[in-house]
């Protein structure tokens, strides 16, 4: 197996991993008994995986991969509110 096609394996790998942890924040998220709570542990845990990332010196790739998934995971918090309300 070649240079790029390990890279491409281990790109697919990480992928279906993201996947998979996405599926089940949605699973927890659409379970969370107090919507309202849950928003504001998301913004705790925005934070300080913010502070984290910067204190590490990462990429900015890493850094948009971590606030792609935080979008998400506030998108589904908003929508699970709403539902709620």
């Amino acid at each position: 197996m070649g240079p790029d096609q390990n890279t491409r394996n281990i790109i697919l790998y990480l992928t279906g991993q993201v996947h998979g942890l996405y599926v089940v924040m949605q699973a927890l998220i659409g379970s969370h008994p107090v919507p309202d709570a849950l928003r504001e542990e998301l913004s705790l845990v925005e934070r300080l995986g913010r502070e984290t990332l910067d204190s590490d010196g990462s990429s900015n790739q890493q850094v948009e991969g971590y606030q792609f998934v935080v979008n998400k995971a506030r998108a589904l918090a908003d929508a699970h509110a709403a539902r709620n309300q």
